[in-house]
């Protein structure tokens, strides 16, 4: 009975390789999926609201803030708000 006890205590309690294993498995798998939710590089997630707010400034702030490159006339968009 005591060569069964030990058989089971050695099969039920994790060893530590096994634990570092499990650590770099799950460690490997979240920095895999992480670029997934990030950012893609072809869309910007503007989260600011501009409702009501002059053309001008909304183009300005695109250009400044999320480095987009806009080519419009001043003249033309003077007169919209957002």
């Amino acid at each position: 009975m005591n060569y069964e006890l030990k058989i089971r205590r050695h099969f039920t309690q994790p060893s530590c390789s096994s634990t570092r294993l499990l650590v770099y498995s799950f460690t490997c798998l979240l920095f895999s999926v992480l670029p997934c939710f990030s950012q893609n590089g072809d869309t910007v997630l503007v989260k600011e609201k501009y409702f009501g707010t002059p053309m001008l400034k909304v183009l300005h702030d695109f250009e400044t803030k999320y480095g987009m490159t806009l080519k419009y006339d001043s003249a033309l968009v003077a007169n919209y708000r957002f």
